[in-house]
């Protein structure tokens, strides 16, 4: 999996590069779900803000951060939408098990 990523008014920093690959091996478990992700970090005077957005097969996860350190909103907003992507597949989960039950 691989997550697009786009830049506004400013160009990324490597060290913030490396952190988004490292964040990204988390959503590879999830990998066969995922059809798309993409990451918009823009920079506006003192603020930097991250947009994120994942497309499933079954609907789109989205999540916006937004503070004065890049890192820190850049991981906030693929912890948000990793929180969510987890949440879903456990609610998947359960309805299986469920489902398996009462056959």
């Amino acid at each position: 999996m691989k997550i697009d990523l786009t830049t506004r008014h400013f160009e990324l920093p490597p060290k913030v590069r490396e952190l988004i690959g490292k964040k990204e091996r988390k959503f590879e478990k999830y990998s066969d779900k995922i059809i798309k992700c993409e990451l918009i970090l823009s920079r506006e005077s003192t603020n930097f803000t991250a947009e994120g957005k994942i497309d499933l097969k079954y609907g789109v996860f989205t999540s916006k951060s937004r503070g004065p350190d890049l890192g820190m909103v850049t991981t906030a907003a693929l912890e948000k939408l990793f929180v969510q992507l987890k949440k879903e597949d456990e609610r998947i989960k359960k309805k299986w098990r469920k489902l398996k039950r009462l056959r």
